[in-house]
């Protein structure tokens, strides 16, 4: 996704480039001209992705963000002006459509001058407008929308109930020093692979029977150890309710081999889909993991598997055989 919206972009701006280059920025270096779309383009996809952090309906996404984009010009009105100090604009700049829109000064001002802007003058200020200042915080602005966006979009609440707390990331650290999962090898770490020896604690702290396992053959075992299977180890979901926490995936442990069929048995709102649908990336398990031959769910999933849906949303006529 992300190298086709470079792609994208890429290709826009050299046709703005191409198609302004003999008239509006007749002296101005085409190159400077491609990165001033460029990194516009970006900052303002960014800055769309932050907003629509804050909405789960689309269509209200994209009418409050469609205002608050035109807004985000207002402040340019303001510092426009060449008593207004450095500081305040970069301030303003923040908005990266006011950056966009500042450096829009020095390119009026020295394409009157017949010099147009190069690289070797982008640092020199006019107007009280610096041009390399405007591309900086266009670059800075890309990144704090991108980081800020999966920040709220981590941390608000959901219609299927998965959010992190405030603090998810120091916890997240701490976690991660502590995990046993071995991503790079394939396969789970013999300490975490052995933790259920016959009796198993739950989520609840409750103690729980003996679970009916069939003891598995070398030729199982062997493919646990080439990352061949489906190795799901205190895979456990939890959705948040009106009436509180309701748990769908209950600390669920099992290895599924190749050339066998998995069968989920439960009535409904057992979890079986919930299950599924965490296997398959679709849905984050609250705690837990799961590797499919050898993929990470949480981490590079759809490198190898992809879920199907019933009709493509793009296309009509292509159906789940056409899909895959």
């Amino acid at each position: 996704m992300l190298t086709e919206m470079l792609i994208l972009f890429a290709v826009s701006s050299a046709i703005i480039t191409a198609c302004t280059m003999g008239s509006i920025f007749r002296y101005s270096d085409k190159s400077v001209v491609f990165a001033y779309f460029f990194l516009f383009g970006l900052s303002a996809v960014m800055l769309s992705f932050f907003i629509s952090a804050f909405f789960s309906r689309a269509k209200t996404a994209v009418a409050v963000g469609t205002l608050s984009f035109l807004g985000a010009y207002v402040p340019y009105y303001t510092v426009n002006d060449p008593a207004v100090p450095l500081v305040w604009k970069m301030m303003a700049s923040l908005l990266s459509p006011t950056a966009f829109a500042l450096g829009t000064v020095n390119f009026a001002d020295y394409e009157r001058a017949h010099v147009g802007l190069r690289w070797t003058n982008v640092w020199q200020a006019s107007s009280g407008v610096n041009f390399l200042v405007c591309l900086l915080m266009m670059v800075l602005d890309m990144f704090l929308y991108c980081s800020l966006g999966l920040y709220f979009d981590k941390i608000l609440s959901r219609e299927d109930g998965v959010w992190h707390t405030w603090n998810f990331l120091v916890t997240r650290i701490l976690w991660i020093r502590d995990k046993t999962f071995a991503n790079n090898t394939g396969r789970l770490d013999d300490k975490q692979h052995n933790e259920v020896p016959g009796i198993k604690k739950r989520w609840t702290g409750q103690v729980v029977c003996e679970p009916a396992i069939e003891a598995i053959s070398l030729d199982m075992k062997q493919q646990e150890l080439d990352g061949r299977c489906i190795q799901v180890r205190n895979l456990h979901k939890v959705y948040m309710t009106r009436e509180g926490k309701h748990c769908a995936v209950n600390s669920l442990e099992v290895t599924l081999y190749e050339n066998q069929i998995l069968a989920l048995l439960g009535h409904n709102g057992a979890g079986k889909s919930t299950t599924i649908s965490m296997l398959a990336g679709l849905l984050p398990p609250t705690s837990g993991d799961a590797l499919v031959f050898g993929k990470n769910i949480t981490t590079n999933m759809y490198t190898t598997i992809t879920f199907p849906y019933l009709s493509c949303l793009l296309e009509d006529s292509l159906y789940v055989v056409c899909y895959l």
